[in-house]
């Protein structure tokens, strides 16, 4: 898979991240990762909005059915409306050009941007 820079990674005003659209963002993951994450290890909103605020990003290392070394990226990111939050899968196997990681990838961007477009809408 070619390379697709930050700023056109699937992403909402951080305005707009709130507690739900992180928990729709780990329902992605998790269908697109083909795991369940425990409760006591889903993400914390809180903790994210500090990381982007101190280094413009959060990786948090969730795993999936083909790799434990499976990330969600959240990325702060300057567009023209405003300061968003840009999301990414990084399946992190061995050889990200495998087929099931190229797939993973475009699914999550796939699922994510449709998710964000339809929650955007929502709350225009």
């Amino acid at each position: 898979m070619s390379y697709i820079p930050i700023k056109e990674y699937p992403s909402i005003l951080i305005s707009l991240f709130i507690e739900e659209v992180l928990n729709d963002i780990v329902k992605i993951y998790e269908e697109t990762a083909e795991i369940t994450i425990r409760e006591a290890f889903k993400p914390d909103l809180k903790n994210i909005v500090e990381a982007l605020d101190e280094r413009s990003y959060c990786e948090l290392r969730l795993q999936s059915s083909f790799s434990r070394n499976t990330k969600l990226y959240f990325h702060r990111v300057h567009k023209p409306d405003g300061i968003h939050v840009a999301f990414d899968f990084d399946p992190n196997t061995s050889n990200d050009s495998w087929k099931i990681a190229e797939d993973a990838k475009k699914t999550f961007r796939q699922k994510t941007s449709e998710y964000l477009k339809a929650r955007e809408i929502i709350l225009a």
